[in-house]
C-alpha cells in the first residue's frame, strides 16, 4: 500500500491485496482516524518501522481503527511501513499489513524487504518527477509558451492537482493567488479569476491553442496572464502516487503561470510604484543616481526623490540595506 498526501487530512492511495470495500472505507473515513498518523512526522525516512514500534498493541486494540478496520480483515495489525519522501507539502509512504497469526513468520522478512526497496522506490519517484517536468516543458515549448521560471501545475478535469513543479509548489505554499481544498483541488483566490479558470477548463481541448486567463492576487492588485492547455498521455505519468497507477487519464490540463518580473515582485511585496521599482533595481545593479537619471531621461533630483521614497517604504535608512533587501526578493 502506498500513500501520497499533500494535506494531512487527505490521502491518495495505490494498493493491492485489500478488498475494494475496505479501501473505500479507508479513504472515506478510517484513514483519517489512523492512530499511526501522529507518528508519521517523527519517522526517519527510508527506515522501516513495525506497527508495534509506533503504537503498542494494547493501545491499538482500544481504537475504532482496530475494531472496525484491522480486525475484520483477519486482524492485520502486524507488518511494516516507511516514509519514502517527506517535504513541506508532500508525504509519500509505503506499508504492508500482515495478519497477527503470521507475524512471527512474515514480519521480519517484510521489514527487511521494505528497507531494501525503499531507496530504489524513492529514487524512481524523484527521477520520474524530473522526467515529467522535462516532458511538460517540451509540450509547453511546442505550444509557444516559456516554461522557464513559470509555475506549472497539472490538473485533472475536477481541478485535482496531479503535479506541480518547484515554482508551482512555491505559489501554492504562499497562497496569494492559488489555493487548494482538502481534496487537493486547485482554486484561484480571486473570484473573477476562478470563474474564468472554470470556464477555461470546460473549453480546453487537446491540440487546441492555449487559453489565456488573468490570475489576480486579491488585495495586492498584482496579476499575471496565465495559460491553460490540454495535453495527452505522451507527458504521463506524473510524479507521486500516479507513477504507480495501472491506468492514467486520457488527458490532463496544464496551468502555466509566468514568473513575475523583478519590478512586479518589488511592487507586490514592497508597495512600490513601477518607477520606484525600476529605480530600486537600478541601484541594486550598482548604477549611480546620475547613470539612472540619464538612462531614464529624468533629472538626478527626481531619481534622488524616488530613492528617498523607496527607502521610506522599505523602512531602511541606507542604500546598502535597500540593496540587500532587494537581493533577497529578486535573487
Amino acid at each position: 500500500m502506498f500513500f501520497d498526501t499533500v494535506n494531512p487530512d487527505v490521502q491518495d492511495c495505490f494498493q493491492t491485496g485489500y478488498s475494494p470495500d475496505k479501501m473505500a472505507s479507508f479513504m472515506d473515513y478510517y484513514g483519517a482516524i489512523n492512530p499511526y498518523r501522529a507518528q508519521f512526522a517523527h519517522m526517519t525516512p527510508l527506515v522501516a518501522r513495525t506497527p508495534a514500534q509506533l503504537l503498542s498493541h494494547r493501545d491499538l486494540m482500544k481504537t475504532e481503527f482496530h475494531a472496525d478496520w484491522l480486525r475484520p480483515q483477519g486482524d492485520i495489525s502486524a507488518g511494516a511501513g516507511m516514509i519514502l519522501q517527506r517535504d513541506a507539502r508532500r508525504l509519500l509512504l509505503m506499508g504492508g499489513h500482515i495478519r497477527m497469526k503470521d507475524q512471527d513468520r512474515l514480519e521480519a522478512p517484510w521489514m527487511m524487504l521494505a528497507n531494501m526497496l525503499g531507496p530504489a522506490l524513492r529514487h524512481a519517484v524523484e527521477l520520474n518527477h524530473i522526467l515529467s517536468g522535462l516532458r511538460l516543458e517540451n509540450a509547453l515549448l511546442a505550444q509557444g509558451l516559456t516554461p522557464t521560471g513559470a509555475a506549472i501545475l497539472v490538473l485533472s478535469d475536477d481541478r485535482r492537482i496531479l503535479f506541480a513543479n518547484a515554482m508551482g509548489e512555491r505559489d501554492l505554499a504562499r497562497g496569494e493567488a492559488l489555493g487548494g481544498d482538502l481534496w487537493r483541488r486547485l482554486h484561484l483566490r480571486d473570484a473573477l479569476s476562478d470563474r474564468a479558470f472554470e470556464a477555461g477548463l470546460r473549453r480546453c481541448r487537446p491540440n487546441a491553442p492555449p487559453i489565456a486567463l488573468r490570475v489576480a492576487e486579491p488585495g495586492t492588485g498584482a496579476s499575471r496572464i496565465a495559460h491553460l492547455l490540454r495535453v495527452g498521455p505522451e507527458v504521463l505519468p506524473f510524479a507521486g502516487i500516479d507513477t504507480l497507477r495501472r491506468t492514467a487519464p486520457d488527458s490532463v490540463v496544464v496551468l502555466v503561470i509566468p514568473a513575475a518580473s523583478a519590478a512586479e515582485t518589488l511592487m507586490r511585496y514592497l508597495g512600490l510604484t513601477l518607477a520606484e521599482s525600476e529605480v530600486a533595481l537600478a541601484l541594486h545593479s550598482g548604477q549611480t543616481p546620475t547613470e539612472i537619471a540619464a538612462a531614464r531621461g529624468v533629472s538626478v533630483h527626481t531619481v534622488r526623490s524616488q530613492t528617498k521614497a523607496v527607502l521610506g517604504k522599505c523602512a531602511v535608512r541606507r542604500q546598502s540595506e535597500l540593496v540587500a533587501l532587494i537581493g533577497r526578493l529578486v535573487r
